[in-house]
């Protein structure tokens, strides 16, 4: 399923401490962070992250000063999204749903655009940024280095490399 412009209808709002804090941390051009480029990079790897564990957090307290990803960002990478919200819906338990639900909810729903599958993602990012939270330093270089021993446990049967080749992939 191709997914256009058009289908991007909204930003996407990481509401919460939880989001507010790690992007402020992880993420270039915030207060500190230098690690990520963008939010949508570190949005990426939660996700990631709850998908693999098969956990999800629905949502956190919204707090005022909200951080978000542009829908430029998710038209940009469209395909990804796709990609990743397949995998969330059809190798995930944690949705509630048989197979011929799973199937149906993502291939027959023609109604879904990217912004709707991107707020099904975000209830596996929310679990992901609580794990990378706790990789957190006040020293940049320990903070990649816990993300990325905490990552090689996660995804021990994953190519942790691909994964951050990928993520360098993105727009």
């Amino acid at each position: 399923m191709k997914t256009s412009m058009a289908n991007v209808s909204r930003d996407l709002i990481l509401q919460g401490n939880e989001w507010t804090e790690v992007i402020d941390k992880l993420v270039a051009g915030q207060n500190k962070g230098n690690i990520f480029p963008t939010n949508y990079h570190l949005f990426f790897l939660a996700a990631s992250i709850g998908i693999n564990q098969e956990k999800i957090i629905e949502s956190f307290l919204p707090v005022e000063d909200q951080r978000s990803i542009p829908r430029t960002a998710q038209s940009n990478n469209a395909e990804i999204i796709d990609y990743l919200f397949e995998t969330a819906v059809l190798s995930t338990d944690c949705l509630n749903m048989n197979d011929t639900e799973k199937l149906n909810y993502v291939f027959a729903n023609e109604n879904f655009n990217t912004s709707d599958k991107m707020e099904v993602l975000l209830k596996f990012a929310n679990y992901g940024v609580t794990i990378l939270k706790e990789c957190i330093s006040d020293i940049d270089e320990e903070t990649i280095d816990n993300i990325n021993n905490k990552c090689k446990k996660l995804f021990s049967d994953v190519d942790i490399d691909k994964l951050f080749e990928k993520l360098e992939e993105i727009e």
